[in-house]
């Protein structure tokens, strides 16, 4: 594996593992195959690992957490983005769905289609601060390496309030 110095965060690996499919419901991946992904990942050297407060509804930044616990690895995650109110209120059911979306072809491509479409857009300053509190609650982190804003538009950029806060 190569490294690279990163100015404040040190030796990094220059791959890294992408991680918005850990935990995901709409991808037959079990917990274990994603607890073991990620161990194989820190075993290959891979030091580099990006998540975002809505892969898996927060899922990828738990299990990043759980796995990530004594390891030398750097953390990158996003946030800006929300699930619609219907999709967070299920979210407790989400144990419950994994299961069908398993076992039903229909289910899960009605599970795509929901997540097809566009979600809303939120980078007020106290909703970026909440959503990093939670994000370092779930990674089991006191601090996150680099934080992202999770797919803003060019409009979202011009807006001097977010770049000011």
């Amino acid at each position: 594996m190569q490294y690279r110095q990163l100015a404040s965060l040190g030796k990094v690996s220059v791959l890294g593992l992408g991680c918005g499919g850990l935990g995901s419901l709409t991808r037959p991946r079990t917990r274990r195959e994603s607890l073991s992904l990620i161990a194989a990942a820190l075993s290959s050297g891979i030091t580099l690992f990006d998540t975002a407060d809505i892969y898996a509804q927060g899922e990828s930044e738990r299990l990043l957490g759980e796995a990530l616990r004594s390891a030398d690895a750097r953390v990158i995650t996003k946030a800006g983005q929300q699930f619609p109110l219907a999709q967070r209120v299920l979210l407790p059911l989400r144990g419950v769905a994994k299961s069908l979306l398993a076992h039903s072809v229909q289910a899960r491509s009605a599970a795509i289609a929901v997540r097809a479409k566009p979600l809303r857009r939120n980078y007020t300053p106290e909703y970026l601060r909440r959503a990093v509190l939670r994000s370092l609650a779930r990674l089991r982190r006191e601090q996150v390496d680099i934080f992202l804003l999770h797919s803003p538009s060019a409009v979202d950029l011009a807006d001097e309030r977010l770049l000011t806060a």
